[in-house]
This record gives structure tokens, C-alpha cells and sequence, in this order.
């Protein structure tokens, strides 16, 4: 979905949605097990992953630094070819709620490869007890899409505008 610029005397001004959605463990489990086995090795995120990630949602956006992340997060990486590929981490934990970060380095998109990495961290959550959590923006088509087929459903969406600066002439 595209954003969806809006006239507002001398500023153009940008409307985005923010969606927030619940977790059906039940889809889950009955997305999991259809979801087939990787080649790929899924790896927890190290220092190394932590600090050498590039991208918009990426762990060091979220935590101090890697010594926090790798005490109070968690992670999960997909190496595809030997490379980190797809990573879904803890953005964000309150009590017993996880929130789900997701990267996927841009040359790897399209693969279905953060599937893995998410049902990871997924498995992860509910292992240790934990409500996993999802979030994003609607025009985040790839993500918005992921987070239905991994079980979560949307449940609130919340309008948020950019200013953009008038045009010089």
C-alpha cells in the first residue's frame, strides 16, 4: 500500500497507518506445521550479527548495545550461503511481552526466508512463556502479510502524518 499524500495549505502532508495485531497461538501452530524445513542454519544472534547488521529494523535501533541485547534480548538469524540473511529479535519486552523485530537484508527479500527466522523467535516465546507481539506499519506489505500467515491477527489501526516541507519555487 502506498502512502497517501494529502494537501494541507502550504505543506504536503503524508498519512501512514500504524497496525497493532494479537497473536492466535493456534494459526501458529497450524502455520508451523506446514512450514517446511529450511536448508538454511538458524543461528542465535551474536555480537558479531548484532553489530555488523545494516538495515531500518535492526536490533542496534532498539538496545544500548550488543552486551544489553545479548543479556535482556534475543534473537534468531537465517544464514543463507553463509551470510546472515533474515533476522527476527526482541525489539522490545515488557513483562511478558515480546515485541517482533524484523530484517531482512535487502538482496534476500522475497525468498520467504524471515518465515524461519520469525517462527524461531516465535518458538522461542512461547517456550519460555512469553506473548510474542507484532507491530508495523500498513504499507508494510511484506511484513503486514508475514505476521497474518505467522498467526497474528490485526486488531488496531492507528493513523499517523508526516510533514513534508512546501516545495521551494
Amino acid at each position: 500500500m502506498t502512502p497517501n499524500p494529502v494537501a494541507y495549505e502550504s505543506q504536503r502532508v503524508i498519512e501512514y497507518t500504524r497496525v497493532n495485531f494479537s497473536f492466535d497461538a493456534k494459526k501458529y501452530r497450524a502455520f508451523r506445521a506446514t512450514l517446511p524445513k529450511t536448508e538454511d542454519e538458524i543461528v542465535r544472534t551474536d555480537r558479531s550479527i548484532f553489530q555488523n547488521m545494516v538495515g531500518v529494523v535492526i536490533p542496534k535501533y532498539f538496545w544500548r548495545e550488543a552486551t544489553h541485547f545479548l543479556k535482556d534480548g534475543v534473537g534468531f538469524t537465517l544464514m543463507h550461503d553463509g551470510k546472515p540473511a533474515s533476522t527476527a529479535f526482541c525489539a522490545f519486552r515488557y513483562g511478558k511481552q515480546l515485541e517482533i523485530g524484523i530484517e531482512t537484508v535487502q538482496k534476500y527479500r522475497g525468498m520467504r526466508l524471515a518465515r524461519h527466522a520469525c517462527a524461531a523467535l516465535i518458538d522461542y516465546s512461547l517456550e519460555n512463556k512469553l506473548e510474542p507481539v507484532w507491530s508495523c506499519r500498513l504499507e508494510n506489505a511484506g511484513s503486514y502479510r508475514l505476521a497474518q500467515k505467522l498467526g497474528f491477527e490485526p486488531t488496531l489501526f492507528i493513523p499517523y502524518y508526516q510533514l513534508l516541507s512546501p516545495p521551494h519555487s
